[in-house]
């Protein structure tokens, strides 16, 4: 499914399995300070860091059914890994085309340069999200913590 990685910037999109793994992935990379939406507008309770500590446990079970985020990431860290690589700039509308773009692309090199250079078209403010997420995913494929 496709989620949205709210930002005051640009729009951003990445794909996950579920909810609990896009819940995760975009409170990580945000540090609970960006929201995040379906592609079918329902709104997944991200921004966490301004509540109340109660609150915020209470969010945690409702995403992930554990208020123990370390365990959660331990068991999906591939899950989060995919999701923080398939990060890229654009709206649920852009994010169609982009990924019939990025499947046509079969030499990794090519590709990799293909989603440097849409990164760095697409992105309007100084944040680098989406390079960010890139990072992340890698060194959570790394077992790199």
């Amino acid at each position: 499914m496709i989620y949205e990685f709210i930002t005051p910037s640009d729009p951003i999109t990445f794909v996950a399995e579920n909810d609990a793994i896009a819940w995760m992935t975009a409170a990580l990379l945000a540090e609970g300070k960006a929201g995040c939406t379906r592609e079918d507008g329902k709104n997944l309770e991200t921004m966490t860091v301004f509540i109340d500590e109660n609150k915020r446990l209470d969010i945690y079970r409702k995403y992930l059914g554990t208020d123990d985020l370390d365990k959660f990431l331990t068991e999906h860290i591939e899950e989060i890994a995919d999701a923080f690589l398939s990060f890229a700039y654009g709206d649920v509308n852009g994010r169609k085309l982009y990924e019939t773009a990025i499947e046509s692309i079969t030499d990794p090199d090519k590709l990799e340069q293909f989603k440097r250079k849409y990164e760095n078209d697409n992105r309007t403010s100084l944040n680098r999200w989406v390079t960010y997420a890139w990072t992340l995913g890698k060194a959570f494929k790394n077992k790199q913590l």
